[in-house]
Order: structure tokens, then C-alpha cells, then sequence
């Protein structure tokens, strides 16, 4: 079947607001916008990725040609909605998806799809290691702090089971300053509260780390209370 992802845009729209409830709303704040929200939940939007592929019979591939046509629009659940699909199929993408993420980025402007697009680069990267220099191209080049955050937050798929990748994080985070962005320091924060103690320790005492700033910032544990047991350790 061939396809022209604009057409296919419409289809899955009038099924998304067929769906759509009037009564929830996700907010997201955003610089000068709000994302536009149709009303549908996580649960219900994964639940439509299955259905949708099998009605169009689509190419997962197809998914990075929906991507790159919706985000533009930034409405909430058109990208959500690619973004599931896409990590449904995560273990078939080569490195060429490292660009298609790099573009996609470009389009970020709120948290809660950030953050699902660094869980997706998180477990692509995971799948191969020597693709860790995406994360740090991301926090580096970026062009807006959305971007910056993503290398950072993907860092969390790295440690998020038994396996500590410490080194590859600390590779990733060291990259984060100097910065004034308190993004940036409540993502790196969010990072170290994966990583053993020592680690924490090891990366504070860079000259370049504002420990302090990071204190402030701190979402989960208190780096203060970390760095206790550290050296009691």
C-alpha cells in the first residue's frame, strides 16, 4: 500500500478526536505557547497505536514520516500517539535514527513529550553504546534547551535496571556545564539520583559542577543526603 502521510494525518486525527475527551486536560507550559490537547489519556493513546497499524498497514518506518509531519503542529497527542508507535519497534532502528530524533528535537517545547522522546533515545542508545555520542551531540549542539535536556534525561534509560552504565552518564553529564538553564540542573539532577554514591561524589568535585545550584535544584533525594552516605561508605 503506498501511502501519503498527509491523508494518513487525517485519518488518525478524526480517529483521535472521535475519541477525545472535552473534560481532560493536560497542561504544559511551554516558552510564549501551550501545546494543543485533544483529551485523550496515555493508556488509551498506546492502546491505539495496535489498532491504528493494523487498520493502515503501516510500515513502522511510515511512523518517522508521521513524526516529521505532526510535530510541527504541536498538538500533545498526535505526537505522543508516533512516538508510542515508534518504541513499540525501537529494536529495529539503526543508527539512522539518530537523526531522525535530532530532527524531531528541534520541535520540542514542553516536558512531557521530552521526556518520552529521551526514554525512546535512552533504550535505541541502550541497544548499542557506541551510540552514546548522540546524548552528548544533543546536550552540546542543541539549539534550544528542550534538545539540551533530551541527551541528559535519556541518560535515566541507562540505569534504570540491575546494569549502571556510571562512566557513559558521567560522559554525558559532564557535558552539561558551566549553564545558568535550571532545566539543566534539574535534569542532571534527575540523573545522579540513579548513580551509586561514589559516583556522585566523584562528579561533584569537578571545579566546573555548581554543587550548590544543584542543591537547590534537586527534584528526588537531597545530593547533601547522598553525599553523606557516601562518605560513610
Amino acid at each position: 500500500m503506498v501511502y501519503e502521510i498527509s491523508p494518513m494525518r487525517k485519518r488518525i486525527r478524526e480517529r483521535l478526536q472521535s475519541i477525545s475527551d472535552p473534560d481532560y486536560r493536560t497542561e504544559s507550559s511551554v516558552t510564549g505557547e501551550m501545546l494543543t490537547v485533544l483529551g485523550i489519556d496515555t493508556p488509551t493513546l498506546r492502546e491505539e497505536v495496535a489498532d491504528i497499524e493494523a487498520i493502515e498497514e503501516l510500515d513502522p518506518t511510515l511512523w518517522f514520516q508521521y513524526l516529521t509531519v505532526v510535530f510541527p503542529h504541536h498538538i500533545r497527542e498526535e505526537i505522543l500517539l508516533g512516538l508510542y508507535a515508534i518504541e513499540s519497534h525501537i529494536e529495529e532502528f539503526d543508527d539512522l535514527f539518530g537523526e531522525k530524533i535530532s530532527g524531531w528535537a528541534r520541535e520540542l517545547t514542553e516536558p512531557e513529550i521530552t521526556s518520552m522522546m529521551a526514554a525512546i533515545a535512552g533504550q535505541w542508545v541502550l541497544q548499542d553504546m557506541s551510540r552514546l555520542g548522540y546524548l552528548v551531540a544533543w546536550e552540546t549542539k542543541g539549539e534550544t534547551v528542550w534538545k539540551k535536556m533530551l541527551g541528559i534525561l535519556a541518560t535515566l534509560q541507562l540505569n534504570n535496571g540491575d546494569k549502571k552504565h556510571v562512566d557513559e552518564t558521567i560522559r554525558v553529564l559532564s557535558h552539561a556545564f558551566p549553564t545558568r538553564e535550571p532545566e539543566i540542573f534539574r535534569c542532571v539532577s534527575e540523573a545522579l539520583c540513579l548513580l551509586p554514591s561514589a559516583a556522585i561524589t566523584e562528579f561533584l568535585s569537578s571545579n566546573r559542577v555548581p554543587k550548590d545550584k544543584l542543591q537547590e535544584t534537586y527534584t528526588r533525594e537531597s545530593i547533601e543526603l547522598l553525599l553523606k552516605e557516601a562518605a560513610q561508605e
